[in-house]
């Protein structure tokens, strides 16, 4: 199920966009930078199973866009879990020049924030030991670029190794 936040149907302008899949720290900073210094007209699509978080994160960067004067408008759109099949619906609709994947099944703070064996482990071994559970969205999301057709320029940014 695909839930829109701020997003009204047919205001996207195809082609110029941008969707980003994830809402958390990576993805607000690259949020927030657009916001302050884009010139070029462009759509940012955020998109997160926290309804709240995608909306927050748009929220903020509208701010930052409407008080330095950039036309970019930000959206917030909800999954309830990263997949091909609610992925593509978005990406069909959106039509994004780029695809951003910072959504991961693992947080890189969790170890700050509730110390675990599982964190212990991961301090030990390195972030990189969680490159299956950041892969998983990658797919996913991957697989939904694939059936569109004509490909969008897509990445999965670097998550900290430590």
């Amino acid at each position: 199920m695909i839930s829109a936040a701020t997003q009204s149907e047919g205001d996207v302008m195809a082609g110029r966009g941008v969707v980003i899949l994830g809402s958390g720290s990576l993805a607000r900073s690259i949020c927030y930078s657009p916001a302050a210094v884009c010139a070029a007209e462009c759509v940012v699509t955020v998109v997160s199973t926290t309804p709240s978080s995608s909306a927050e994160v748009c929220y903020v960067a509208d701010v930052r866009a409407a008080s330095s004067g950039t036309p970019v408008p930000f959206r917030a759109l909800s999954v309830d879990r990263y997949s091909a099949g609610s992925i593509s619906p978005i990406l069909r609709r959106a039509r994004p020049r780029i695809v951003l994947n910072c959504a991961s099944y693992q947080s890189p703070w969790e170890r700050t924030r509730s110390p675990s064996a599982w964190t212990a482990l991961m301090n030990r071994a390195g972030f990189g030991l969680t490159l299956p559970l950041q892969a998983a969205v990658a797919v996913e999301a991957a697989s939904a670029i694939a059936a569109l057709g004509p490909l969008p320029s897509s990445s999965t940014p670097a998550f900290p190794t430590r």
